[in-house]
């Protein structure tokens, strides 16, 4: 049991260290999901726990398009705030970090004790149509 406990704090100090590289790595840079994905995508909405859902897939979806900022173009849109001109920096979520947040949310959902059926995730818009919606636009 004492071994576990050593793993344990292993795994932590570890866990922190990537943590810190991550942080002095990444750019502080927005991450905007695209209108034209936003149309397209469908989850169910009947219920308290699919609107729930909903926002975790989308917190997974940003959080695929953060990590990913490296691959990608980074934008920029100005704007004026408080009579003062300003650049906003940002990168747009693309297929492919849908496809990875998809996947990610199936393994999410097939952790989840709570979680009755995947029936009605059929309702939720596949990577491959939402490959097919945005490349016939």
């Amino acid at each position: 049991m004492m071994e576990d406990g050593k793993e344990g704090i292993e795994v932590l100090k570890q866990v922190r260290q990537m943590s810190a590289v991550l942080a002095y790595v990444m750019k502080d840079i927005d991450v905007i999901l695209p209108d034209r994905m936003i149309e397209i995508m469908q989850f169910p909405v009947g219920l308290m726990r699919y609107r729930r859902d909903h926002a975790t897939f989308l917190d997974i979806l940003i959080t695929v398009g953060y990590m990913r900022q490296y691959e990608k173009e980074v934008m920029m849109h100005e704007y004026k705030s408080d009579g003062e001109n300003r650049t906003m920096r940002y990168v747009e979520c693309d297929c492919r970090d849908y496809e990875i947040a998809y996947s990610l949310f199936l393994e999410h959902m097939k952790n989840d004790s709570s979680f009755d059926s995947f029936d009605d995730l059929e309702v939720i818009t596949t990577p491959e149509e939402m490959q097919s919606k945005i490349s016939a636009m």
